[in-house]
């Protein structure tokens, strides 16, 4: 089998702009680390988060200026682009260096996924925003949530028209929930209010996002049609809580037997309503943004998909249902949101993370391992497989900091099967830490590899 070329990409810090000042936090450095990664590591180019929070912090009035100074860094060294339209909160996540909340009159406006207790996520605007006519225009008028996102991306793409026409911007991610995934905001990282705690822990199953009023009328009209107006009060009242595992009592929801759960008829109809309306959420944004992006043939688009790999090896996937994966031991999920790519307007590359992570490795929070049921190579392999199938690109990222061998060698592992490679991969993420002489040049090692996969 000859080799194939994986181009990679390396992601700049979440950080890399001043949310104060709205420069480049040290252009410097950053100058020097850029030259580093083209001439000594060969790296392809590099991924960006273009946050909404920093370029229309008030409607309709976009400012991209320290973007453009890192795309002319860029396109000055060789080094292509990979923009994400961050249309979520960033700093939500434990540790996070930096805090950029959606713009004020985003949140002042927004629906947002709520769960059973009411708690309301501001970190990602819910699908009921998107054909709601609730967000001011500049003029005072108003317009969607769809409308937000397509006006935002004509306005990126005004500024950059020249880069987009030359191929410096290679790939536009389109953010399409929390953390930039196509998915509900079911394992937050964050507190419910300061000092309460954290309210999701690996591995718990996480808790449906359905909550929303608007998104409970939706339910119900659903139940309604379906013959079953008993079935759209609520979501699941089985499901148990955030920190439950799938065998627990109170989430019986996700247990393999019993004649309400997963797998009943309330549960087919429940789930493919949750997930069908997160994958239509993806592809009215995607059809506006494919079309968009159409005079460019240079530039590809691309979501992303969460690696949920905990209780993978269970029958009802818990973690990765309430997540809005319709995937089980009997359904895949993957290629419903595979094929919505492959249809769009323009087709979608299916960007997916834990590409590092080995199955072997996985342990939960109380050191036992495989205790939670977590699969990470089989959920790479069936998601590669379900893009794969729709003849679309697939493309990989780490999910976690990764700086020795045998990590790259799993990724190198998971990029090629027989004579098929993936399209790219992006290295989360740029650092002082990666930088440091031994972890780089392990890094340079990697990077030539999938060069010659």
């Amino acid at each position: 089998i000859s080799s194939a070329y994986v181009p990679v990409y390396v992601m700049l810090p979440l950080d890399v702009i001043n949310p104060s000042t709205l420069h480049v936090q040290d252009i410097g450095k950053l100058s020097y680390q850029l030259k580093q990664l083209r001439t000594q590591a060969n790296v392809d180019g590099i991924m960006m988060d273009v946050w909404w929070g920093l370029t229309e912090r008030q409607p309709q009035q976009y400012y991209f200026q320290p973007y453009r100074q890192i795309i002319d860094l860029c396109a000055s060294l060789g080094l292509k682009v990979q923009i994400v339209t961050s249309f979520h909160a960033c700093g939500t996540n434990v540790g996070d260096p930096v805090k950029i909340p959606l713009p004020d009159w985003v949140r002042q406006n927004g629906r947002f996924y709520t769960d059973a207790e009411g708690f309301a996520n501001d970190e990602y605007l819910s699908w009921s925003s998107d054909h709601a006519s609730i967000f001011p225009t500049a003029s005072g008028g108003k317009r969607t949530g769809l409308d937000c996102y397509s006006d935002w991306v004509a306005a990126l793409i005004q500024e950059f028209k020249q880069e987009f026409e030359q191929g410096i911007i290679r790939t536009v991610e389109v953010g399409l929930g929390p953390a930039g995934e196509l998915r509900y905001t079911s394992y937050p990282l964050r507190e419910k209010s300061p000092g309460s705690g954290q309210i999701w822990r690996y591995p718990g199953v996480g808790e449906f996002q359905c909550y929303e009023p608007n998104m409970l009328q939706d339910l119900k009209t659903a139940s309604d049609t379906a013959g079953h107006p008993e079935w759209g009060h609520a979501g699941p009242d089985n499901a148990g809580n955030y920190n439950d595992w799938p065998f627990d009592g109170n989430a019986q929801f996700f247990s393999d037997d019993g004649s309400d759960n997963w797998n009943s008829d309330y549960g087919h109809f429940f789930l493919s309503w949750y997930t069908g309306r997160l994958i239509n959420h993806g592809s009215a944004i995607l059809s506006r943004v494919g079309t968009q992006l159409l005079p460019f043939p240079n530039t590809t688009i691309a979501a992303k998909i969460s690696g949920v790999h905990w209780w993978y090896d269970t029958e009802s996937h818990a973690a990765e249902l309430t997540a809005g994966y319709y995937n089980t031991i009997k359904y895949n999920g993957y290629l419903d949101i595979a094929s919505m790519f492959a249809n769009n307007t323009k087709p979608v590359e299916f960007q997916f993370t834990c590409l590092e992570m080995t199955t072997a490795s996985q342990s939960d929070c109380t050191g036992h391992r495989q205790s939670c049921k977590s699969d990470p190579e089989r959920l790479v392999y069936q998601t590669r497989d379900a893009a794969w199938r729709n003849n679309i690109a697939y493309s990989g990222e780490n999910a976690l900091p990764s700086y020795t061998y045998d990590k790259y060698n799993q990724i190198i592992k998971q990029s090629r099967v027989g004579d098929r490679v993936i399209s790219g991969f992006t290295y989360l993420r740029l650092g002082d830490q990666l930088m440091q002489s031994d972890n780089f040049n392990r890094f340079k090692n990697f990077v030539g590899r999938m060069k010659n996969v």
